[in-house]
């Protein structure tokens, strides 16, 4: 659990980000930072539930149509969440460090439920000295 001391936030334009420090203070190497995301364009999942209702509600996945709907939309919500990543790194000062990691999307980076998507950085990185634990890019929706 993070607390103040332990987080960073900067803003820019329409961008607040939130990056909160791994609390062994840099001394060791903590897990990968995730990069949550959110103010991005939303994705219209409606077609897909629907069709899911319709051709296999006890089977949740039997249906090759439903399986490959649920991918393209969620290859549309990723492209537009990298979207927002890619416009906070060109507004806001200070997130450099992110700029040359490879981010890796998973569905159950922050909880093996998968209640809250996020972006894996490939390599542990640091901000000010620190190891940073997470990141939560937040972009105002117009």
């Amino acid at each position: 659990m993070n607390n103040n001391k332990n987080r960073s936030i900067l803003t820019a334009g329409d961008f607040e980000v939130r990056i909160d420090h791994h609390p062994r203070y840099g001394y060791k190497r903590p897990t990968k930072a995730r990069v949550y995301v959110s103010g991005n364009e939303d994705v219209d999942y409606t077609e897909a539930y629907a069709l899911m209702r319709e051709q296999d509600p006890q089977n949740v996945g039997a249906s090759e149509e439903v399986n490959a709907l649920f991918r393209k939309l969620n290859r549309q919500e990723v492209k537009n969440m990298k979207a927002v990543i890619e416009e906070a790194l060109q507004t806001v000062e200070g997130l450099d460090f992110l700029a040359d990691n490879p981010l890796t999307f998973s569905r159950k980076a922050g909880c093996s439920c998968g209640c809250s998507p996020a972006f894996v950085v490939k390599e542990g990185v640091q901000h000010d000295g620190l190891w940073v634990e997470s990141i939560f890019i937040t972009k105002k929706k117009a």
